[in-house]
């Protein structure tokens, strides 16, 4: 069988059921090089690189690794003499991944009259990953790194989140619209995370100058209430209102 494992973790390779009076035990790496065998009353751990790593469990059978590494992968043998000429043989395929980073999400938009379309580009270190978009207006969920859409203001999701993973470890990351072509800027996001109160927004845009939006934030706790916060490049410049 396989089993997977998260680089610098524990991780135990065993059997179902271990055969009685066995003679002999013995486990193998690579299928050829020893390395723990018990025979005749005596346990021996050989000079590989598991030495001072494993553990083995004379009534179970089960090899205990400690701080398993990418390079541990590999197909182990547990051989078992149970009378002369008579043996059984498991074979475990190790796999040992490193955990995945938190992606990061890279936008590209081209705005047309009443249009947005948007490339968004799910990037991460060059390691084999699955991904995963998620979002309100998608009819399914997407699988591939790069999601294509196109947000109009009838129809458009608030945000979208790439989440990527392997067998071992997942992460995730969001981007969040205010407007169809207008992306949350972090400064403002990590406000609205971090405080645990509640926002009122009066924004205002143009159909035809989609990066043009212009925001007031208010709150009803007074230190809030004068933050304002301008997102796009166009546009006259926010007054502080009182909501």
């Amino acid at each position: 069988y396989s089993k997977y494992a998260i680089s610098s973790s524990n991780i135990s390779l065993s059997i179902s059921s271990l055969p009685r009076n066995y003679k002999t035990l013995t486990w193998f790496y690579t299928t050829d090089q020893k390395i723990v065998e018990w025979e005749s009353g005596q346990l021996k751990y050989f000079n590989t690189k598991f030495k001072d790593r494993v553990r083995l469990d004379l009534q179970s059978g089960t090899l205990h690794i400690h701080n398993v590494q990418k390079e541990d992968s590999s197909t182990y043998l547990l051989m078992v003499l149970k009378d002369p000429g008579y043996e059984d043989e498991w074979k475990i395929s190790l796999v040992v991944l490193d955990p995945v980073p938190k992606p990061v999400i890279e936008v590209k938009k081209t705005q047309e009259v009443n249009k947005c379309h948007l490339t968004l580009s799910c990037v991460i270190q060059d390691q084999p990953v699955n991904y995963t978009w998620y979002a309100e207006s998608l009819p399914k969920e997407s699988r591939s790194s790069v999601l294509e859409v196109t947000h109009t203001p009838q129809n458009y999701s608030s945000s979208y989140t790439c989440q990527v993973s392997n067998p071992v470890s997942s992460q995730n990351n969001t981007v969040n619209f205010t407007s169809p072509c207008v992306l949350v800027p972090l400064p403002l996001l990590n406000t609205l995370i971090k405080t645990p109160k509640c926002f009122v927004f009066s924004c205002s845009f143009s159909p035809i100058l989609w990066s043009s939006l212009d925001c007031h934030l208010a709150s009803d706790h007074g230190s809030h209430r004068s933050l304002v916060h301008r997102i796009g490049h166009q546009g006259p410049a926010c007054s502080n209102r009182q909501h």
